[in-house]
């Protein structure tokens, strides 16, 4: 990736309204953003190289049991997982947040496939097309999304170069 690319990548991750967890293949993380850093309570620097279950802890409401790692299923089988409803996030120091969260493959120009946890507060928000999403970037820019980012986005999205 180039310093370009790389700064636009961050620009973006650190923009978005949801708490925002990327991992490399092997599900060790690579980046949070700062809304992770405060759902988590682990920064970024002492989060990366870390696995993914040691920082998003994540259990059943109801059953107190431990959910499976998101990213285990992204990674084997390259698809968007979502999880059931009545997860609660474990943060570093023991407070319980109830979440709602997807996980997504990220796949490179090589075909490697990292993953990208996002999380939000309930209650759930429906799934939208991608033609949705691209609207609720144009609606939102300059109240959830920086208005200068959102054309550099969806044009980058348009192009097809994620990254």
């Amino acid at each position: 990736m180039t310093s370009v690319q790389d700064n636009l990548f961050r620009t973006i991750l650190y923009s978005i309204g949801d708490a925002v967890i990327t991992t490399d293949s092997s599900g060790r993380i690579r980046h949070m953003n700062h809304v992770a850093e405060k759902l988590t309570g682990w920064n970024e620097p002492e989060a990366r190289g870390r696995a993914l279950s040691e920082v998003f802890r994540i259990i059943n409401e109801k059953t107190r049991r431990t959910v499976e790692n998101p990213a285990e299923k992204v990674l084997q089988k390259g698809v968007i997982v979502g999880l059931a409803n009545h997860t609660l996030l474990i943060s570093k120091d023991g407070h319980e947040l109830p979440i709602a969260d997807s996980g997504a493959p990220i796949k490179t120009d090589s075909g490697e496939i990292t993953f990208d946890a996002m999380t939000n507060n309930r209650p759930y928000k429906a799934t939208k097309t991608a033609t949705e999403a691209v609207e609720e970037l144009k609606v939102h820019a300059g109240s959830q999304f920086d208005p200068q980012l959102v054309p550099v986005f969806l044009s980058v999205l348009k192009e097809g170069r994620v990254y």
